[in-house]
């Protein structure tokens, strides 16, 4: 049967949206971090400033809307398009809080994930299929400005982890990770190290009896698919990494008030480094911590419970996700 013009239009506007993304809108950002803070897994992510983009050229400006609705305190966003032939669809899909702006984070998160459910950037998922998702981190836990993996873009610079060189004039299309704030004078870094050091010690030898002593090695044995979990660690959510000496780091609540570099301050929330089995640096330089439980219970953290697992690649453990389905769906966004 001959379609006519009008149904033959919406079908190559439902094609259309399937389309892959343009290389150039794609972005990347850190997924999980390895043990060692040395290397992460990155995730390939549009903004919805490209989805809307993508709508208005293909579906056209008039022609789509969307809105939004509360159910059980979960924000949903629906996308509606109408086709050439008459033909209405809506889909649907919610979203999560971001760490930084939560309301305007989770509709944006829910506006991103019901454009996938027509086609928009759901070959993302796929990005990890083909290419190699790990980047090498700096000294700060941050991958290279603009990364992104080997063979993706231009082809006479095969090399990945690259940093750009110094005297580039090239200006990068996205904003500088976080900066940390700088390292205060050499006279008073070598004074709160020496303080640090002393609370560390101290803590060290008040640890409990099923607590190392001394620093463990590199790193444990990889965990075997299925181990039950393990009691003694716990993991902390938002904290501000201020500071960080051979033996400690100092981890600040996010609703901390005060100077943070008076050490009559913050002395409490020093970490010995062996009782911190890794971290994940978030889009708001923020960290996620896995922390020994005794010390995250004498800081007066909060914390949720965790579970190890792994595979015999010798992958780090990773935080087991939610039961909640809202958060615990890997997307590209």
């Amino acid at each position: 049967m001959t379609k006519t013009k009008k149904e033959a239009q919406t079908d190559a506007i439902k094609n259309a949206l399937r389309e892959p993304t343009p290389k150039d809108r794609v972005k990347f950002r850190v997924g999980r971090k390895s043990m060692d803070n040395k290397s992460a897994h990155m995730l390939a992510y549009v903004d919805a400033r490209y989805v809307q983009d993508r709508l208005d050229d293909i579906v056209g400006t008039e022609n789509w809307s969307n809105s939004y609705r509360m159910i059980n305190d979960v924000l949903y966003c629906d996308i509606t398009i109408t086709f050439p032939n008459g033909e209405i669809v809506t889909k649907s899909d919610c979203g999560t809080e971001s760490n930084v702006e939560k309301q305007k984070g989770q509709s944006s998160d829910a506006f991103k994930r019901s454009a996938v459910m027509l086609g928009i950037g759901r070959d993302l998922y796929d990005v990890g299929n083909n290419y190699s998702m790990w980047a090498d981190l700096n000294d700060r836990g941050y991958p290279p400005n603009n990364w992104t993996p080997s063979g993706w873009g231009d082809m006479e610079s095969p090399k990945r982890h690259v940093e750009p060189p110094q005297d580039s004039a090239k200006v990068p299309e996205e904003p500088q990770p976080p900066v940390q704030e700088p390292d205060p004078p050499i006279e008073k870094t070598m004074s709160t190290q020496e303080k640090a050091d002393e609370v560390i010690s101290r803590a060290i030898e008040n640890a409990p009896d099923d607590q190392p002593k001394e620093k463990p090695m590199k790193q444990n044995p990889p965990l075997k698919e299925g181990t039950p979990p393990e009691d003694e660690w716990v993991l902390v959510k938002n904290l501000q990494n201020k500071r960080e000496t051979a033996k400690a780091f100092l981890f600040l609540p996010a609703d901390f008030k005060g100077d943070d570099t008076d050490f009559n301050v913050t002395g409490k929330y020093w970490v010995a480094k062996q009782f911190v089995k890794s971290s994940e640096k978030l889009m708001n330089g923020m960290e996620n911590v896995i922390m020994a439980r005794w010390m995250v219970n004498e800081k007066g953290f909060d914390y949720e419970e965790i579970t190890a697992i792994s595979n015999d690649s010798g992958t780090e453990p990773q935080v087991q996700a939610p039961e909640n389905p809202v958060s615990d769906d890997d997307l590209p966004f």
